[in-house]
């Protein structure tokens, strides 16, 4: 079951890097064959947001299958960055995924006190949005 979730995911993320470049799929697949999470993380920056679609989409699923969840402690502020600002929903979608393994996973309290305030201010603000289209009607 395993393995197939891993090929599941590993298609999503080739059929995402497919419509950025056909050279970039085969990008992807070799990072994520190879469980490169800092590789992966690296395309979440990345200027093209089809790269880092398909950079957030294969890192969703290799983080699932990380056992040291010391390796998940450093990548918790730039999934927080990518999950709250990326333009591309895709990005923020599947970097909230990964986010949302990672800290179900890391222990380090810093690094879980440092990500809670800027998700709470994501949440205020997405009321407030709401009061404001509710009230402008």
């Amino acid at each position: 079951m395993n393995s197939q979730r891993a090929r599941i995911c590993l298609a999503l993320a080739l059929a995402a890097a497919f419509s950025a470049h056909i050279t970039l799929g085969d990008e992807v697949q070799e990072l994520a064959n190879e469980k490169d999470i800092a590789g992966l993380t690296r395309l979440l920056r990345h200027r093209d947001g089809r790269v880092r679609s398909a950079g957030g989409v294969a890192l969703s699923c290799v983080i699932r299958e990380v056992e040291d969840p010391r390796t998940l402690t450093p990548l918790v502020g730039t999934l927080v960055q990518a999950t709250l600002r990326d333009p591309y929903a895709n990005v923020r979608e599947y970097a909230g995924r990964a986010l949302r393994h990672s800290l179900g996973h890391v222990s380090n309290v810093a690094t879980l006190r440092s990500a809670v305030p800027p998700l709470v201010d994501m949440l205020n603000a997405g009321q407030v949005e709401q009061k404001q289209r509710l009230y402008a009607r």
